[in-house]
């Protein structure tokens, strides 16, 4: 049993997390890493305490380290790939949310948080959400031009206007694949 000391403190912390007492088993994961640093079953453990405290940037930073730097048994490079998803769907709702409060740049750093976790944790998914919230990004920032330039027109600021018209038209051509909508840019260069 002294030889294999990080699998009886995960194992007691595990019996201690089932009958409710997460301090307790915290200490007994963290022995467990103290005992082997690299046994990678009491870090999924830690970073899923840590998810169920909302610290979900720690937890990508873990989920991280067990996939790259150890060699995780089958079962919790599973569990740890699917908490990564987990948090990567929180991230991608509040990328929605900075969408809907017209929050453009947190909305890009977010993701960019996002995709970045996805490339270092090897296995996870590709989410096809990353698509369309980048569409809808780009959406919000040609939206966002075109109405400055409107209301620098309506102001006689036909400079400032001309030269936000050609901004969102700029982001339009450099990102043809996106669905921006030309009508109101249109209108605004055809008045």
């Amino acid at each position: 049993a002294l030889s294999h000391m990080w699998e009886t403190y995960h194992n007691k912390g595990m019996e201690l997390l089932g009958w409710g007492k997460g301090d307790r088993a915290e200490e007994m994961f963290i022995n467990s890493i103290k005992a082997k640093t690299n046994y990678a079953p009491p870090h999924y453990q830690l970073a899923s305490m840590d998810y169920e405290s909302g610290l979900y940037r720690q937890v990508l930073d873990t989920c991280a380290r067990i996939v790259t730097d150890m060699n995780p048994d089958s079962d919790t490079r599973y569990n740890t790939i699917k908490l990564a998803e987990r948090v990567i769907y929180i991230f991608i709702d509040s990328v929605s949310q900075f969408i809907d409060n017209k929050d453009v740049d947190n909305g890009f750093r977010v993701l960019s948080v996002c995709k970045d976790y996805c490339k270092r944790i090897k296995g996870i998914r590709r989410f096809e959400e990353f698509d369309k919230l980048s569409a809808q990004l780009y959406g919000a920032i040609h939206a966002k031009l075109i109405a400055e330039a409107q209301t620098y027109y309506d102001a006689k600021g036909l400079k400032q206007s001309t030269l936000l018209a050609d901004s969102a038209a700029n982001l339009r051509a450099e990102y043809p694949t996106f669905d921006i909508d030309a009508k109101a840019e249109s209108k605004l260069l055809n008045d």
